[in-house]
């Protein structure tokens, strides 16, 4: 919601029933959609947002990652000294990444949650 006023244009926001939910199974109110114009490498994208009333930092869908250029999902890899590198890190290349014993993991009581800063488009010129 914090992001979402501090757009200079203000949009319209259409109330509706979209039931927004964390990786953790929380449940995320969601306030309603709105339409933002995006400007990105010099493109401008339409885009739908779902305002939430948290003091999380805003989220791009998966689908609209793609459409933006900034996710591309690589099928093969053709390039010379491919074959040589995964040779080199067989380990790496190897299962789906699970430890192969169990593992137990303590963190500090003090320990906090750090998010990753994101990348900045530029959604203040709707």
């Amino acid at each position: 919601m914090k992001d979402y006023e501090n757009i200079r244009a203000k949009k319209r926001i259409i109330k509706n029933s979209v039931k927004l939910e964390a990786y953790n199974n929380q449940s995320i109110p969601c306030v309603g959609m709105t339409r933002l114009t995006l400007t990105l490498k010099h493109k401008t994208y339409k885009v739908m947002f779902a305002v939430v009333d948290t003091d999380n930092i805003a989220l791009l869908g998966k689908n609209t990652c793609i459409r933006l250029g900034l996710v591309k999902r690589i099928y093969a890899i053709n390039s010379p000294g491919i074959k040589q590198l995964v040779l080199k890190y067989d380990d790496v290349f190897k299962g789906i990444g699970c430890l192969q014993v169990k593992h137990h993991i303590e963190l500090k009581e003090e320990a906090h949650e750090k998010f990753q800063s994101h990348c900045a488009i530029d959604c203040t010129k709707s």
